[in-house]
């Protein structure tokens, strides 16, 4: 009796042992990972507010393409993966300082925009005037509109080969 209690208690530290290094090791092979990518996330999602914030600052200084990219945000309600407000009307003002500044996708957006009425008083002299202008610099959506309203005669005079060679162009 007494030789297999100290054989239990042999087969206890050996398990006790065991144990431990497995433990250790699950830390090791596991708990270490999971630590390193944790603080991988926080600094993305930090760096990623400091690039929201600089896109902002971008845009209230003038920057075409920060403004265009703040509209396209407020109308698509996602800023670097976090939600933002849906807001139209902030979009619209965003997009139209890229526009008058001759951001050519900005202008195409506008110009959509003005046709269908969407968050601004449909104009369709205007989305044409818009229209116009992105076309003119390879934008096929804008491309495409401009040769359905030189089609149908929209805000200008009918004109079938201008139609098609805007929809030539888009193709």
């Amino acid at each position: 009796p007494n030789h297999s209690t100290y054989y239990e208690r042999r087969q206890k530290k050996r398990i006790d042992k065991i144990i431990r290094v497995v433990t250790r090791s699950f830390f090791l092979l596991i708990g270490i990972p999971i630590f390193i990518i944790g603080g991988l996330a926080l600094f993305f999602y930090v760096s990623s507010s400091l690039k929201d914030h600089s896109i902002q600052k971008r845009a209230e200084e003038g920057d075409a393409s920060a403004q265009y990219e703040l509209g396209m945000r407020y109308e698509r309600e996602l800023q670097r993966g976090r939600e933002i407000p849906q807001d139209g009307k902030e979009a619209v003002k965003w997009f139209r300082l890229a526009a008058e500044q001759g951001h050519a996708h900005a202008q195409s957006n506008m110009g959509s925009r003005f046709y269908e009425g969407r968050d601004v008083t449909q104009n369709k002299k205007e989305a044409l005037n818009l229209f116009k202008l992105s076309a003119e610099n390879g934008i096929v959506t804008s491309q495409l509109y401009l040769g359905w309203m030189y089609y149908q005669g929209m805000e200008t005079q009918k004109d079938d080969l201008k139609a098609f060679k805007w929809w030539q162009l888009a193709a």
